[in-house]
C-alpha cells in the first residue's frame, strides 16, 4: 500500500512540475544544492493544494477581494 501511495504521489508531483507549478520546492538556506523534491516537499505540496481547494471551494459562491484571496493562499502555504 505504502508504495502505490508513494508512486501516485510521484506522479502527481511530476504533473505539477511539468506544469510549472512547484511552488513549495524552495531550497532551503543551508541547501543551496537541492535540484528536486524530496519526499517531504511532495507531501507538503500535496497537502497544501488539498486545504488550498477545500476552501477556495467553499469561498467560490462568495465575492472575495483578489488581494483576500492571494493573501489567504500565502498564509495557508506557510501553514501546511
Amino acid at each position: 500500500m505504502v508504495g502505490i501511495t508513494l508512486s501516485l504521489l510521484t506522479l502527481w508531483s511530476h504533473q505539477e512540475y511539468i506544469s510549472n507549478k512547484p511552488e513549495l520546492w524552495d531550497a532551503m538556506p543551508w541547501y543551496t544544492m537541492k535540484k528536486t523534491a524530496s519526499v517531504h516537499d511532495m507531501i507538503h505540496q500535496f497537502k497544501n493544494k488539498c486545504i488550498q481547494k477545500l476552501i477556495f471551494d467553499s469561498l467560490y459562491h462568495f465575492p472575495v477581494n483578489h488581494k483576500k484571496l492571494e493573501s489567504l493562499f500565502n498564509t495557508l502555504k506557510m501553514a501546511a
